[in-house]
């Protein structure tokens, strides 16, 4: 169906419409005298052509008022990025001053619970695995990723671990 809001595609309507009606008009007329009826179709063409012309006039005020309300907003949009892009050079340069270009952390990355690691890492205890990664020399922050524990966490158990360790030395 096609959409007769479109201003353009009314005029093309209207006029196709308006064509019929002449041609059904002059072939009547010379077939037979029109009738008195006949003599109100020209008054019946100038109402529609009369209700065509406000409807046009009115979708072109319409449409005129959304594309300045579209421009303000899009000068809204422009004017709003300008700032964001000045805030982020402000905030480059003090991160800069700070730190020697130091990136921004990122957020932390939801953690499994250690039981949804130990499943995933062959049904092993991850606070084992831990242990022995530690033994080997990887530092804690690779483990955490590596077995998806919090880095906290695994600074407690190996803690505890070197204590219960440093405990039976100290006893000797």
């Amino acid at each position: 169906m096609p959409d007769f809001a479109d201003p353009i595609l009314l005029v093309i309507v209207l006029d196709f419409i308006l064509l019929l009606l002449c041609l059904v008009i002059l072939f009547d007329r010379r077939r037979a005298k029109a009738p008195k009826e006949w003599a109100e179709v020209p008054e019946a063409f100038d109402r529609l052509i009369q209700e065509a012309e406000e409807f046009l006039q009115r979708a072109h005020t319409d449409m005129q008022e959304k594309r300045g309300s579209i421009e303000r907003l899009l000068q809204e949009i422009q004017t709003q990025t300008r700032a964001l892009a000045e805030k982020l050079v402000e905030a480059r340069q003090v991160m800069k001053q700070m730190g020697g270009g130091v990136s921004a952390p990122e957020p932390p990355a939801p953690q499994p619970a250690p039981r949804a690691a130990a499943a995933s890492n062959g049904g092993q205890d991850p606070y084992e695995q831990a242990l022995r990664l530690h033994e080997e020399g990887v530092k804690i922050p690779e483990i955490a990723h590596r077995l998806s524990l919090p880095r906290s966490e695994l600074e407690i158990v190996l803690g505890l671990r070197q204590r219960s360790q440093a405990a039976p030395k100290a006893g000797k």
